[in-house]
């Protein structure tokens, strides 16, 4: 089966359309190993990310830092210092609870919904038809060869099926 999705001919317009606006901010933490700082840091990089997209009553914010242990080449992402332990037990096996964590880069993201859902958009009135038929809609052209059938299907979507 082929599926031809409602508005396909233009479903990367209608799907940047119906996108939240999101900024995502990444600090470097010069203080590695200093954590006091680190929330209002966080929360400031937060309100940076919130005035970015643009819409600071209706924007959603999270934060995170990038730690690794003292010595490590490579850093993992969490929610906080105090989950890093975890996250590196669940992601390698082990941790070391002995060896300080050093934080090295802070990261903020803040997104506002689209005003536009794809649920707003209207689907297409789709037609069935059997090939060799050419279907034409405001954006798109839908080539149907013989031996094959267009049925409407769900969400606007037309199916094409071998007969």
């Amino acid at each position: 089966a082929v599926l031809v999705p409602a508005r396909a001919g233009v479903l990367s317009a209608a799907g940047i359309l119906a996108a939240p606006t999101q900024r995502d901010l990444v600090k470097s933490w010069p203080n590695s190993l200093v954590h006091d700082e680190l929330p209002a840091a966080l929360d400031a990089l937060a309100a940076e990310a919130v005035a970015a997209v643009g819409a600071p009553g209706d924007a959603r914010a999270s934060t995170s830092v990038d730690c690794r242990y003292r010595g490590q080449s490579h850093e993992i992402t969490v929610p906080s210092v105090a989950d890093f332990a975890g996250e590196h037990r669940r992601r390698n096996g082990y941790d070391l609870p002995d060896v300080p964590v050093e934080v090295v880069a802070l990261r903020a993201s803040a997104a506002v919904p689209s005003p536009v859902a794809l649920d707003d958009l209207p689907a297409p009135a789709r037609k069935a038809a059997t090939g060799p038929a050419v279907l034409t809609e405001d954006d798109c052209t839908i080539w149907i060869p013989e031996g094959w059938r267009a049925t409407p299907g769900n969400a606007g979507a037309l199916v094409l099926r071998r007969l």
